[in-house]
């Protein structure tokens, strides 16, 4: 690694909050990056970077979680849909196909407590998904002390 690229990495963490706010796959990246030996520092590497250090520049979003939109992880394995944690996955299990299929099948019970009208969390979505499975938009919610606040609407 050249020190341009160190220079680059250097702005991409002052720009992330010292990388907190860079995603899994980000930060991973950028430790390979700060690691790699000169000779295993590819063209590929320094293309990656240059797009990682341009996004920094320019209010870093991290990519939505296997590519679903609203859904993105953080470096601890919290499963967060539109900034709401909704569930917790193991971090090296998350990126393999079975998590890819479990990442999906939250967002489509995520989707589906939203079209209830709820906001979807870690109850609904995981320990009581079954009350709300085969519930269709429009059916009586009923909703005790410890559930309020949890409809799309505050109420």
């Amino acid at each position: 690694m050249d020190q341009h690229a160190l220079n680059l990495l250097t702005e991409i963490l002052q720009n992330t909050h010292d990388g907190d706010d860079l995603s899994p796959l980000d930060l991973y990246f950028i430790q390979q990056v700060a690691n790699a030996h000169p000779a295993d520092f590819t063209e590929a590497m320094e293309l990656d970077l240059a797009d990682l250090h341009r996004r920094a520049l320019n209010g870093y979003q991290p990519e939505w979680f296997h590519g679903i939109e609203h859904l993105r992880i953080d470096h601890e394995g919290f499963v967060y849909w539109k900034d709401k944690q909704v569930e917790h996955f193991t971090p090296g299990w998350a990126y393999s196909e079975e998590g890819k299929n479990s990442a999906e099948y939250l967002a489509k019970k995520c989707r589906h407590l939203e079209s209830l009208g709820l906001v979807p969390n870690s109850i609904n979505a995981v320990w009581a998904w079954e009350k709300y499975e085969n519930m269709k938009p429009g059916d009586v919610i009923e909703q005790k002390p410890a559930d309020q606040g949890n409809s799309a609407n505050g109420s």
